[in-house]
């Protein structure tokens, strides 16, 4: 996840599509807090006979308001999408990149934020652990902090290169996110070269090239292999971008009812593995190899639906665009916030309860952390960038 659009002209419609998906992680985060509710994140329910209201409402579309792995797969999308913008801009300046300029901004913008909650999050671990408090929650809230405070845990970890799942889970992202787009000019490079077809055949050809390299078992040598599983939705995402126009142009053009399918389209294959429940388990099973990429296609569905004449009526809402605003920021701190909350209150507070508060407070911080410091953050990106001279 990032700041998504580095035009002066925004998309504002994206920003609000960014802030609704950091807020199916957060409530994701909340609800696999609770034990006995895992199933409403991880689709245990093939292994359920249906029998009451309550299933037939999770195994629904409305599975939407909480999927996080579909949400994680649609912020990788709109980074292709948006970081590819300057190279298809109808402006000739915004074509004409500084790769050096990029490379700084880029990696102030998005590090510092970064760094910035580790050291929160170790300092909130070392303040407040307490394990009594956390015998009523999941192994998600039970995992954090539990282990001690280690020197070379936090070297890897603010140089990016820790398993988060100790200090926040959460930032599993960022590494990837930050890796994979600053490589992505390079392939912008490519792409501009390319006619349609050969656009969308790199897609399925980068597919197959990745899996290829694990097949011959080079990330066991090259550990950074793995990361370009992901690249595959950087790639998609710019080629959305550079023929966004005319596939803009179809969408607004289809009727009512068209439209209104590709809408339940969308949805539906965000959450398939619970909207589609009543399938064979086999089935689900077979997909499961390949359930991120057909979260692709509700992914640049999804970016075209807010990108459309209709779309926008709903997407550029105020309140929608504040919180697409401080979304990298709730992305970032919920998790802490939510941890904090458990170890904080009493271990008597209601759990659904203590999970309420720690929803309200992530808002809370959230806005608190974008003011202080991920502002500045981009303040600084822009002014170090801006001392490397145009090529």
């Amino acid at each position: 996840m990032q700041e998504l659009n580095p035009l002066k002209k925004r998309y504002h419609s994206l920003d609000s599509l960014r802030g609704i998906a950091s807020l199916q992680v957060v409530l994701c985060h909340c609800v696999v807090a609770i034990p006995g509710l895992s199933w409403w994140v991880y689709a245990a329910h093939q292994n359920t006979t249906p029998h009451s209201v309550e299933f037939f409402l999770i195994n629904s579309p409305l599975n939407y308001i909480w999927a996080a792995s579909p949400a994680v797969m649609l912020f990788f999308v709109l980074s292709g999408f948006v970081l590819a913008l300057p190279y298809f801009s109808n402006d000739k300046q915004d074509k004409r990149i500084n790769y050096p300029k990029f490379f700084i901004k880029r990696t102030i913008r998005l590090y510092l934020p970064c760094l910035a909650i580790i050291i929160i999050s170790y300092l909130s671990a070392y303040l407040l652990y307490n394990p009594i408090k956390i015998n009523d929650y999941s192994e998600w809230i039970k995992i954090m902090w539990k282990n001690p405070f280690e020197i070379s845990e936090f070297l890897k970890a603010i140089t990016l290169n820790a398993n988060f799942n100790n200090i926040n889970p959460a930032l599993w992202t960022l590494p990837i996110e930050l890796k994979l787009s600053l490589i992505l000019p390079a392939f912008i490079f490519l792409l501009k070269k390319t006619n349609f077809l050969i656009s969308i055949f790199l897609i399925p050809i980068f597919i197959v090239f990745y899996h290829f390299l694990i097949f011959i078992g080079l990330n066991i040598y090259i550990p950074e292999i793995g990361v370009l599983y992901y690249f595959s939705f950087f790639i998609a995402g710019s080629i959305l971008c550079k023929y966004r126009f005319g596939l803009l142009k179809i969408i607004n053009d289809l009727s009512s009812m068209w439209y209104s399918f590709l809408v339940f389209f969308t949805i539906v294959t965000y959450t398939y593995t619970f909207s589609l429940w009543f399938l064979p388990n086999t089935l689900f099973e077979k997909l499961g190899p390949v359930n991120n990429y057909i979260y692709l296609i509700s992914a640049l569905a999804s970016i075209l639906l807010a990108l459309s004449d209709r779309g926008k009526d709903i997407f550029e809402h105020p309140l929608l665009i504040k919180l697409g605003k401080i979304s990298f920021s709730l992305y970032l701190v919920h998790q802490v916030v939510i941890n904090s909350m458990v170890h904080v209150l009493p271990a008597s507070t209601s759990r659904l309860l203590v999970l309420f508060l720690g929803l309200v407070f992530s808002f809370g911080f959230a806005i608190i952390f974008y003011i202080s410091l991920e502002k500045p953050s981009i303040k600084l990106a822009k002014y170090f960038s801006g001392l490397i001279k145009e090529l």
